[in-house]
């Protein structure tokens, strides 16, 4: 099969969020089948663009199920709880104690990241196993939270630039990292514990 006979893949990818769905499959495959009738009957570039505009025809139903607003529900809290825990009183308790020991350049900072990577990668997996099946949407929909708060917080843009600006790339990327490696961690090993 070369790449004009398969649907295209962006708008495959963006349907597989949906996965979870019980008639997934069933979207999945008719989907395919009318993508396989038109590039027969019209050619490569009517079925492509057929395949788009049913694929977000498809999403937008999809992204209005009580399912789905759910899962973008819990993952705009994972970032409320996340944020919380990096600023709540363990944080802070945490920040003096580092503050009050010996002076080595940028342990604290590091210390601080790891922290704040375990809080998300704990996170991920805790809120995995409450939505089942749907950590694909899960993933995607704390990313763009969480991308979202850091924005509205100026966190990426109001920042001069020196050493630590890298440093704010670099640990929103540790974060969002942990949080995917806990959920794909919970979704890796529910089938292992099915199949026993």
């Amino acid at each position: 099969m070369t790449a004009l006979t398969k649907p295209p893949r962006t708008p495959a990818l963006l349907l597989s969020l949906f996965s979870g769905e019980p008639d997934f499959r069933q979207i999945e495959g008719d989907l395919s089948e009318e993508f396989h009738s038109l590039l027969l009957a019209r050619g490569p570039k009517d079925a492509r663009r057929w395949y788009w505009r049913e694929v977000r025809r498809n999403l937008w139903v999809l992204l209005k199920r009580p399912s789905t607003i759910q899962v973008l529900a819990v993952a705009a809290l994972s970032v409320f709880i996340f944020k919380f825990a990096a600023a709540g009183p363990f944080f802070r308790w945490l920040q003096t104690e580092l503050y009050s020991a010996p002076r080595i350049p940028g342990l604290r900072l590091i210390l601080m990241t790891v922290f704040e990577t375990m809080v998300a990668m704990l996170l991920g997996g805790l809120m995995s196993q409450l939505l089942k099946g749907r950590e694909p949407l899960l993933r995607m929909a704390f990313t763009a939270c969480f991308l979202l708060f850091l924005l509205r917080n100026h966190l990426l843009i109001s920042l001069p630039f020196n050493g630590r600006l890298a440093l704010m790339y670099v640990s929103p990327s540790f974060i969002l990292l942990a949080f995917w490696i806990g959920s794909l961690l919970i979704s890796r090993r529910r089938p292992q514990r099915l199949a026993r």
